[in-house]
């Protein structure tokens, strides 16, 4: 057909053609937290419709898997880690709404949390117990960390709406730790925001390394329901580009 329009021009076109690369299944998955590795092999149906394995419809699919995950994961053990889980003031008080996103991924963390403590020895079975430990929203002066355990503290960030420079609010959370006893700062975003500012977390940590309190970053395994941290994200961005230059 290119080639009809071009003698139709007089061959005065200049006709570039361009192959895209196959991009790898796994690409999808670390966008969502999800393992799609064996979707090959296992067919994955979404209400019981087979999903089309283009690499756009399997990302789709993905990210509905990565809402699912989070709402099985909020209703476990009948909700007690959601009965757990504070909103913020904002979102109580009716000023600033707290989004599904960064309400859900606190429960996430508060659940992670409290099966570590569990391993421990430690007996958390009620709300109240789980948040004798593990505070979440509390405080009566700035800051207020989203989930606190001793002297670390989980911040989440979604980043979304943020305008431009949306990467400055983490600056910002990180700055509001210092003069403060808190020793460590985890930043923890959804996988597909992750993702999008990978380059920015990489120079925020760089700028950040030699000061206190220590900095980390992390986004979600909804597979094994950890954490996984920026320095292994980045391998795997690297495998995967590997794999689709090959």
């Amino acid at each position: 057909m290119l080639d009809k329009i071009n003698k139709k021009a007089q061959l005065g076109l200049d006709i570039i053609t361009l192959t895209s690369k196959k991009l790898p299944w796994e690409l999808a998955g670390l966008t969502s937290g999800i393992d799609l590795r064996d979707m090959k092999r296992v067919p994955i149906t979404i209400d019981k419709v087979p999903v089309i394995t283009t690499f756009d419809s399997v990302f789709n699919t993905s990210q509905k898997m990565f809402w699912q995950r989070l709402e099985e994961i909020i209703n476990e053990e009948k909700a007690l880690f959601k009965r757990a889980t504070n909103r913020n003031k904002g979102q109580i008080e009716g000023k600033k709404p707290e989004s599904d996103l960064h309400y859900m991924v606190k429960v996430f963390l508060v659940r992670m949390k409290a099966h570590e403590l569990r391993k421990r020895g430690i007996p958390l079975n009620t709300p109240d117990e789980i948040r004798n430990y593990i505070k979440t929203e509390e405080g009566v002066s700035s800051p207020v960390p989203d989930v606190q355990i001793d002297s670390e503290v989980y911040e989440v960030e979604t980043l979304y709406g943020e305008g431009e420079f949306a990467d400055k609010k983490i600056d910002e959370t990180i700055r509001k730790y210092d003069q403060t006893n808190i020793q460590r700062v985890n930043i923890v975003m959804d996988n597909l925001g992750f993702l999008m500012h990978l380059k920015d977390l990489a120079e925020i940590k760089l700028h950040f390394k030699d000061r206190k309190p220590e900095i980390e970053f992390y986004t979600l395994d909804l597979e094994s329901k950890r954490l996984i941290s920026l320095k292994d994200v980045k391998e795997k961005v690297k495998e995967l580009k590997r794999k689709i230059e090959a």
